[in-house]
């Protein structure tokens, strides 16, 4: 019985190491499921930061120039409700970061495996045995394809692709909080 490692995402495996393309393959379809989750978790943290800039922006200023209320009865409700929505943004700009730093990691093993997974199936389809009339025989099944081009589908963050996605979702949510800082 292979013993498993205990890793985070439960995608390492000492004895899938020797088990040929198969094993490989699946271990890259996990990681794509965690990229995508993890993406979706980066965009959804990140919305929650601007929600919370949004709603602070609107609403004390709302607060502060009431006319018929006075102003010393929103100054207790003024302060709690900015450190919560400060205290939610800190934590939302945590998560979005800490997410962000495990999608790197696992698109990083991913593309490891990728390359891998690739350079194996170009071996088996440029392999000097095969026949220049038998142009199947060495093409990677359907379903490695798509799982290959999931995967580099996965790879990128949602709304902001491209190498540097993860820098402006650092930047974002970094500068949300720093704006909380300042604005009081």
């Amino acid at each position: 019985m292979p013993t498993i490692m205990t890793t985070p995402d439960s995608i390492s495996a000492p004895d899938e190491t020797h088990k040929g393309p198969d094993a490989v393959l699946d271990r890259l379809r996990r990681l794509t499921q965690l990229l995508q989750h993890y993406g979706l978790m980066c965009v959804m943290c990140t919305l929650g930061n601007l929600g919370c800039l949004v709603v602070a922006t609107f609403i004390f200023p709302l607060n502060r120039h009431s006319s018929n209320i006075p102003s010393y009865s929103y100054d207790r409700f003024d302060h709690g409700l900015f450190q919560t929505l400060a205290g939610f943004a800190g934590l939302a700009s945590l998560a979005a970061i800490s997410t962000l730093i495990l999608f790197e990691t696992r698109k990083k093993r991913g593309n490891a495996l990728f390359d891998e997974l690739s350079d194996e199936y170009q071996w088996n389809l440029l392999a000097p045995e095969r026949k220049s009339t038998d142009a199947d025989r060495g093409k990677p099944p359907i379903d490695v394809r798509v799982i290959l081009r999931e995967f580099s589908r996965a790879s990128d963050l949602p709304l902001v692709p491209g190498k540097y996605g993860p820098s402006a979702y650092v930047g974002i949510n970094v500068l949300i909080v720093i704006g909380f800082i300042l604005w009081r």
